[in-house]
């Protein structure tokens, strides 16, 4: 066996270990009750690990750093979990005066509301308390406020906050880095101050742009598929999509009209193959997909899998032009573990399992099917 084919099989066996290392440590978070599944991973890994053909020191070195990242992601979760408690004991079931930033303006899927703010708050006060400094994300529903633009500094007072009625829902709201929702048809706010140059608020009015543009030159029931399907909006009210939503639904097939990882390898693939007829050196036409993945990326909605294969995507491209082999199996461990470093409770959603789950199953199917063919 030569050295590189060594390290490779030891760089694998190290990155799968760690991110299992990860899953069980976040699972353990949530469900002490039943410490069997990731107690058998753990001790799978290290007995893997203590078999394997590695020097003493290897093995040693390796199963300290399982054991490390399984504690890691417990702590993680405990983090993150108390501190969204932590802040819903502040705000929740109260009335309060909030400061902070406009990071989106989404359209709304509830009947009595238009718009979506997400706001990240950076200042809040309770009746008959001092300002106090936060860092959290809240969204507040309402109606159309044309005053108000992404990356605004705003002040809304008198906002009540509900504290999640259901674990499911508040792990939702964690999952989506939300600490806390409002309905508030009437917003008593004012903009404190606006940029004169954002770039969020550039892409924002683009991206806003763009897909009004193409609502105009489609007919309705056409755009709500377009916008479902290839842009990630389902915030679309239209009577043939709500039956179509409704017949998908009933067969069990309603992830047909959500847009996943698979468009934008369509999408990837449909412009290698208008670049293949562009006589460009290798370098330029790489760097040109890159650019058109960012801009796909910041002018629809994005999900869980598109962003899983966004980033195998880039990582997949800059290996090449930075001259590092690549393995797909690799990209997508390291994916999976930098995923739920960032937002452990993304674990406990079917998206992220069946994201990844099903992507890692074809993914070693294909290697298996690709070292058996015959040279």
């Amino acid at each position: 066996m030569s050295f590189s084919v060594y390290a490779q099989k030891t760089k694998s066996h190290l990155l799968s270990s760690v991110t299992f290392a990860l899953i069980a440590g976040i699972w353990f978070c949530t469900h002490k009750t039943a410490p069997f599944l990731p107690t058998l991973i753990i001790f799978s890994i290290i007995a893997t690990t203590l078999i394997s053909k590695q020097t003493v020191t290897q093995k040693i070195i390796q199963t300290t750093i399982v054991v490390l990242v399984f504690f890691s992601g417990n702590m993680l979760h405990i983090y993150q979990k108390n501190k969204q408690h932590q802040l819903q004991e502040i705000i929740c079931e109260k009335f309060c005066t909030i400061r902070g930033t406009i990071t989106a303006i989404e359209q709304s899927k509830q009947k009595f509301v238009d718009t979506v703010l997400t706001i990240h708050i950076k200042k809040l006060k309770n009746p008959g308390h001092w300002w106090r400094n936060t860092n959290a994300t809240m969204q507040i529903q309402t109606k159309e406020t044309e005053m108000l633009h992404v990356a605004d500094n705003i002040e809304i007072q008198n906002i009540f906050f509900k504290k999640p009625n259901s674990i499911s829902f508040n792990r939702y709201l964690l999952k989506n880095n939300i600490a806390a929702t409002a309905f508030a048809p009437e917003l008593n706010c004012k903009v404190l101050h606006r940029p004169w140059l954002s770039v969020s608020r550039w892409i924002a009015n683009q991206k806003k742009r763009i897909y009004q543009n193409i609502k105009r030159k489609m007919l309705p029931r056409t755009f709500s598929f377009f916008s479902s399907i290839f842009l990630g909006n389902r915030a679309i009210k239209h009577v043939a999509f709500e039956k179509a939503k409704a017949t998908f639904n009933k067969w069990g097939i309603l992830h047909f009209l959500a847009r996943s990882g698979l468009h934008l390898v369509i999408f990837v693939l449909l412009w290698t193959f208008a670049l293949a007829f562009i006589p460009l050196p290798f370098f330029p036409k790489q760097i040109f997909l890159i650019l058109l993945a960012f801009v796909y990326y910041f002018l629809s909605w994005t999900t869980l899998s598109f962003v899983r294969a966004l980033s195998i995507f880039l990582l997949y491209k800059t290996g090449p032009l930075a001259f590092i082999r690549t393995n797909s199996v690799h990209l997508l461990l390291l994916v999976c573990f930098c995923t739920l470093l960032h937002n452990p409770v993304q674990l406990f959603f079917l998206d992220f399992q069946l994201s990844f789950g099903l992507a890692f199953a074809l993914t070693c199917f294909g290697q298996l099917l690709q070292q058996k063919r015959p040279e």
